[in-house]
């Protein structure tokens, strides 16, 4: 094919960026400048030093109101657990401005002001930016110009982002710290009616739960911000109270339903491999929770392992039979993705002297992803170790992550082991949180390879690792309490 002389690929250039001009002035866009586009600046501006402890105290009152009219009598808690939320959002969100500028939240953020001042400036076109999915084929021919300069337009669960930033910098003045407290304002109620929920399932674990939903550090600090994160942990939560609502309550079932979709659809568009690793491991706590009722142990166990074959003779007929290529295609492009991140994020790491770490080679195969099962689970839950972390902010990492560690070894210890496995097996509730541990912690931690990644990627399977863990807790303490009361 003949090279095309540059005098050519000038008047190419001219003429399609004449195209995007005219495009920009016909849909009557904003003419953004190089600094709006800009990602890498400092976004956070003077006024908001105004803006913050106005809007603080606004929404801890209304949000207070809202609990005490539902009757909540946890207050002091929920103060406690809402300025944790706003802390963590305002330290993150000024991390990544002043501390290392640039990274996903302002990304995020620039974009969502950007559609945000589209939609003030043509609403029209602003709502059709609203209802693009994020896709390549989502886009329309006349919206390509526009989302030319964004930073993630594309793929679709970086836009979802980008729209839910853009809606709610409606309500405070495009303030990037306003925003991130919004953000965390709508993730602490998702995050206290799972804590309600979970209390009202065992209430003998009152008084640990706060420590598993709220008191965790990187829960306060990456489940708060602008980010994908903060969305994944609050759908995460609420799609576990519409499934208990549904199956074990039976309460306004359509409305649960509704609600509970609608969270699988965001678990879904941003992080499908949570979805994936909490559907499967959830659904085997609903079908065992129906054979505990029966006091007969070895009738318990011959149910849930008839329950268990079952499942596993259905999903094998599942991909062999009904959808082999649909849903084989699905997993391995789960596998694909998680890979190629992983690899591209230890990558990055490794370039600039970051905290990577090695789990050995990792192919995107099912039995690969089965290999590295232990070391991507002791990853994902117990590391970066004390001596690992090169970073200032990479110590709080390593001291949360110890803690956890001795926390599972108090446990395995005073649960005698053999009691730790036991109730495993035995409680159908303890079995799912086992299970999407274990599966949860597989796909991060072969996607992470980075230990900065790492700790946010983590942060949905924390809540139910510890919830299993002071659960075991507690039933062994019982069990203990009962064998050494006396005869009466």
């Amino acid at each position: 094919m003949p090279e095309i002389p540059h005098i050519e690929i000038c008047i190419i250039r001219c003429k399609k960026q004449s195209y995007y001009i005219c495009q920009m002035v016909f849909l009557n866009i904003p003419n953004f400048t190089a600094h709006d586009y800009d990602f890498q600046r400092n976004m956070l501006e003077y006024y908001e030093i105004l803006l913050v402890p106005i809007y603080w105290f606004i929404l801890t009152k209304i949000t207070i109101r809202i609990l005490e009219k539902r009757g909540d009598t946890e207050i002091a808690l929920a103060k406690k657990g809402l300025h944790l939320k706003f802390i963590g959002a305002v330290v993150g969100t000024a991390l990544f401005n002043l501390y290392y500028p640039g990274g996903d939240t302002t990304d995020y953020y620039n974009d969502g002001r950007l559609l945000n001042s589209i939609f003030l400036h043509d609403p029209i076109v602003g709502l059709k930016m609203f209802w693009a999915g994020g896709n390549e084929d989502s886009w329309s021919e006349s919206l390509r110009p526009i989302i030319e300069n964004f930073r993630f337009a594309i793929p679709a669960n970086t836009w979802l982002v980008c729209k839910f930033a853009a809606f709610l910098e409606f309500f405070c003045f495009r303030s990037m710290l306003v925003t991130t407290m919004l953000f965390a304002n709508i993730s602490f109620f998702c995050l206290w009616r799972f804590y309600k929920k979970i209390n009202e399932i065992f209430p003998q674990i009152k008084k640990y739960t706060p420590w598993a939903i709220f008191y965790v550090p990187s829960l306060v600090l990456w489940g708060s911000g602008i980010l994908k994160d903060t969305i994944c942990i609050s759908a995460l939560a609420i799609l576990f109270v519409s499934i208990h609502q549904i199956f074990f309550k039976k309460e306004k079932g359509f409305k649960w339903l509704i609600i509970g979709l609608y969270c699988g659809y965001l678990l879904a568009v941003i992080k499908s491999y949570i979805l994936l690793s909490f559907g499967g491991s959830i659904m085997i706590w609903v079908m065992f929770s129906f054979v505990e009722g029966n006091k007969n142990l070895f009738i318990q166990l011959f149910a849930k392992m008839v329950i268990s074959i079952v499942l596993l003779i259905v999903f094998i007929i599942g991909i062999s039979k009904v959808g082999a290529d649909i849903i084989q295609s699905q997993i391995e492009d789960i596998l694909i993705q998680s890979t190629m991140t992983g690899q591209y994020l230890k990558w990055v790491s490794e370039k600039n002297d970051g905290s990577a770490y090695d789990i050995g080679t990792v192919d995107a195969t099912i039995g690969s992803f089965v290999s590295k099962t232990p070391a991507a689970v002791n990853v994902t839950l117990f590391r970066p170790y004390l001596w690992e972390s090169r970073k200032p902010i990479m110590l709080f990492s390593a001291l949360e992550s110890t803690a956890i560690l001795l926390l599972f070894l108090y446990v395995l210890f005073k649960s005698r082991i053999y009691k730790f496995f036991t109730l495993i097996i035995s409680n159908s509730f303890i079995t799912f949180c086992f299970i999407y541990t274990v599966i949860f912690g597989t796909f991060v931690g072969i996607s992470s390879f980075n230990f900065g990644t790492l700790v946010r990627y983590k942060i949905p399977c924390l809540p139910f690792f510890l919830i299993m863990l002071f659960l075991i807790l507690t039933e062994s303490k019982k069990k203990r309490s009962l064998i050494s009361q006396p005869a009466q």
